[in-house]
């Protein structure tokens, strides 16, 4: 679950991880967040993938990612590595080859992909 925790120091974007069975928490990461989903824009469904500041909750940076295929697109994981960059994987439609899996790796200071 990815949102926002108030403390005394102001309010901090977070991901919190709950237990299915009992909604107790398990963990939980302040600082910046990158959270993916789909945008409906043109008729179709494009991939989405956002940084959010933990500190302020303002969106770093926004990155689409519509297939060549120009056709519905899906985010199915975000990921960070070691070094701050955002991995996504998904299914960016390729026109006549239909549906094909893409990994992407964005650049976790800007969003470029790589």
């Amino acid at each position: 679950m990815a949102g926002a925790i108030q403390d005394s120091a102001g309010v901090h974007s977070a991901v919190v991880n709950l237990a299915g069975a009992d909604g107790s928490e398990q963990w939980r990461r302040v600082g910046d967040v990158a959270v993916g989903g789909v945008v409906f824009g043109a008729n179709r469904f494009d991939a989405v993938v956002r940084k959010v500041s933990g500190t302020t909750g303002e969106v770093l940076w926004r990155t689409v990612l519509n297939g060549p295929g120009n056709g519905d697109d899906s985010l199915r994981a975000v990921a960070v590595d070691a070094q701050g960059d955002i991995l996504m994987a998904g299914a960016l439609d390729g026109g006549a080859s239909g549906a094909d899996f893409a990994v992407v790796k964005l650049a976790g200071v800007d969003g470029a992909s790589f």
